[in-house]
C-alpha cells in the first residue's frame, strides 16, 4: 500500500478560480527551518530539496520499496523463467528536469486538486531505456559474457502493466490468472491454505511452491499479492545468483529522482534512491 500524501493542500488552497492562476500549495515540510538563501523555488541543491519537501522525502521511501519489490519479482520470474508483468506504479512526486516541481512535486499545469499517490510512468521508477536492454540484449551493456567465465546472460523478458487489460492479449492468458498471497515463513505452508509463498523465499522454496515440481507450474499467470521481501536469495546455483545480482546493478539500481538544480552539474539536484537488501548468495 502506498503512502498518503504527506502534505495535502488546506482546505480553500489550490482551488482554481476563474481568469486567477492558483498558487502552488502542500509539499512544504512545515518542521523544516530553511538554511537556503537562494530562490524560494528552483535552482537548489538536491539535499535542500530532499529537506524542505516532505512530498519528496516520502516519494524517495515509496521509490525504494517499489523498487525492492520490483527486483525481487525480477528474480522470482528469472528463477521460474517467466516473463513479469510490470506493475503500475505509485508516486508522490513528478519526477522531472523542471526544476520548480519543489517544494510541490507537481508539472506546471496539474490540477491544483490533484490526489496523491498517483499512478505514474515506469520512468519514474526505473529507467525505461535499461529495462528494454535488459528485456532484450542485456549482454550488450555490462553484462559481457567474458565478464562471467563465458556465462551467457539470458534477456528477462517484461510486458507492460497494462498488458493483462490490453484486447490483443489472448482470453487464455486472461483468464489464466491465480493468485499467490506472499507472507508468512516456510514452517506457515499448507496445501489447504491455498498457493502461498513466505517471505524471503530462496530459489528452492520458489522452485518447489511455484516451479516445475508444483502444481500450478502450467499456469499462465501467477499474481502476487505482495513482492516487496517475497525473494530472499539463493541455495543454489550460483551462476545464476552471480549473473542476476550483477545485472540489477547494471540495469535497476541507483535510480534517481530528479531535478531541484540546474546549477554546477545535474548531479548536484538529484536525490538518489537506496538500494534493496542484499540477498543471500549460494557458497
Amino acid at each position: 500500500m502506498s503512502p498518503p500524501d504527506p502534505a495535502p493542500c488546506k482546505p480553500g488552497q489550490g482551488v482554481y478560480v476563474k481568469g486567477a492562476t492558483p498558487r502552488p500549495c502542500g509539499g512544504e515540510d512545515p518542521t523544516y527551518a530553511h538554511s537556503w538563501v537562494g530562490p524560494r523555488e528552483g535552482n537548489i541543491m538536491g539535499h535542500e530539496a530532499f529537506k524542505r519537501s516532505s512530498r519528496l522525502q516520502a516519494n524517495v521511501e515509496l521509490m525504494r520499496r517499489q523498487v525492492h519489490a520490483l527486483r525481487d519479482a525480477l528474480a522470482i520470474a528469472r528463477v521460474l523463467n517467466r516473463t513479469l508483468v510490470l506493475p503500475h506504479f505509485d508516486c508522490l512526486c513528478d519526477r522531472s528536469e523542471d526544476v520548480h516541481v519543489i517544494p510541490t512535486c507537481l508539472h506546471h499545469g496539474a490540477p491544483p486538486s490533484m490526489q496523491f499517490p498517483f499512478k505514474c510512468s515506469q520512468h519514474f521508477v526505473a529507467d525505461t531505456h535499461k529495462l528494454q536492454l535488459m528485456a532484450t540484449e542485456p549482454t550488450r551493456f555490462g553484462m559481457q559474457p567474458r565478464k562471467f567465465d563465458g556465462a551467457f546472460t539470458e534477456p528477462l523478458p517484461l510486458r507492460s502493466h497494462s498488458f493483462l487489460d490490453d484486447p490483443r492479449t489472448a482470453a487464455a492468458i486472461k483468464d489464466g490468472v491465480v493468485d499467490v498471497t506472499v507472507g508468512g515463513d516456510d514452517a506457515s505452508l499448507a496445501p489447504a491454505q491455498g498457493l502461498r509463498l513466505p517471505k524471503g523465499a530462496t530459489n528452492v522454496v520458489v522452485q518447489r511452491e511455484l516451479g516445475e515440481l508444483a502444481m500450478h507450474r502450467d499456469t499462465r499467470v501467477l499474481r502476487l499479492s505482495n513482492a516487496e521481501g517475497a525473494f530472499g536469495g539463493w541455495e543454489t546455483d550460483q551462476q545464476q545468483a552471480r549473473l542476476f545480482t550483477t545485472m540489477m546493478e547494471y540495469y535497476l539500481h541507483r535510480g534517481a529522482w530528479c531535478c531541484s538544480s540546474r546549477n554546477n552539474g545535474n548531479e548536484d539536484g538529484r536525490v538518489y534512491t537506496k538500494e534493496p537488501p542484499r540477498y543471500k548468495m549460494p557458497r
